[in-house]
């Protein structure tokens, strides 16, 4: 039996021994936080790809049972999907309203021009004030020989990746921003002038 093998029965067998938990976690999940109709199998289908993530990321050595981290990796996964659904529903709706609300209440001196956006530009706004954790790893984590990367950078990746954006349309929205705040008197340098 090769390695890969005998990772996936170990895997197969340790799975066994949470999945009511799995369950659980997921019931529980779908009471507290998702609306009437959402598919039980899909949030099942979420919760057993974070326990997999849960199963290759645990170090016995940090202290954590794993019964406990299988539990919060897939608690935070199956929260992290819900808020991607949320922000993709409310960014395609596109009502300032709803993106304002993304904002949780942040006071920016651009939520008042937003009727002016477009689509793309309202997703872009949308992001920003509430950017999916993904995005704000991939934009805050520096990897060993890779120099950490800007915000702007990482939400154009997360354009081109998570909605299939090319990069002129990236550059639209974000040259659309650019212009309805100049327009408006708003500064983007990092002075302030």
């Amino acid at each position: 039996m090769n390695a890969t093998a005998r990772r996936q029965l170990a895997m197969s067998e340790d799975y066994e021994e949470v999945k009511g938990l799995i369950r659980k976690t997921v019931h529980d999940f779908r009471a507290a936080h998702v609306r009437p109709g959402t598919s039980f199998d899909d949030l099942m289908s979420i919760a057993n790809e974070y326990f997999v993530r849960a199963y290759d990321s645990w170090d016995v050595s940090k202290g954590a049972r794993f019964i406990t981290w299988v539990r919060n990796r897939v608690w935070w996964g199956l929260m992290d999907a819900h808020k991607r659904a949320s922000y993709r529903a409310a960014i395609l709706n596109n009502t300032h309203e709803d993106v304002a609300h993304m904002a949780d209440n942040v006071r920016a001196p651009f939520l008042d021009v937003l009727d002016e956006l477009s689509v793309d530009a309202r997703t872009v706004v949308g992001l920003t004030l509430s950017a999916p954790r993904e995005l704000v790893h991939t934009a805050f984590t520096r990897e060993k020989g890779v120099r950490p990367t800007t915000f702007r950078a990482a939400l154009r990746k997360y354009l081109r990746s998570e909605f299939g954006w090319d990069t002129g349309r990236v550059r639209g929205s974000f040259d659309e921003i650019r212009r309805v705040l100049n327009d408006e008197g708003v500064s983007l340098s990092k002075t302030g002038h």
